[in-house]
Formats: structure tokens, sequence, C-alpha cells
């Protein structure tokens, strides 16, 4: 089992991704209609990461406070 310690620094990480991530998703389409194609399926794939790290995130938070 992980210690406080080491939850707290798994959750400061998954924070870190999950912001990179809105980063990412918040920048603009392009605007050429054959690659658009293309980003709207990698958005879609990033938009789940996007979903799961916060799922994770929720996980870790919940493990904290039964520690804490």
């Amino acid at each position: 089992m992980d210690t406080l310690e080491d939850l707290r620094i798994k959750s400061q990480k998954i924070r870190e991704r999950i912001e990179q991530i809105e980063l990412e998703l918040r920048q603009p389409l392009m605007t050429n209609p054959d690659d658009s194609a293309a980003e709207e399926g990698t958005r879609e794939v990033t938009y789940r990461l996007y979903q799961v790290e916060k799922e994770n995130l929720a996980k870790i938070e919940a493990d904290i406070l039964e520690l804490a």
C-alpha cells in the first residue's frame, strides 16, 4: 500500500498531466479539412485520456482522505 506521501506525489503528477491535456484540448482545430478528421480523432483520444486521468485523480484523493 502506498504511503500518504506517495499518494500526494502521485496526485500532483496526475494534476500536472491533466493541466497539459487541458492545454492541448484548448488548442484550435486546424482549418484544413483533410487534416481535420484525423485531428478530431486524436482529440477524442486525448479527451478520453483526460477523463481517465480525472478518474485516477478522484481515486487517489479518496485514498488520501482515507489515510489522513
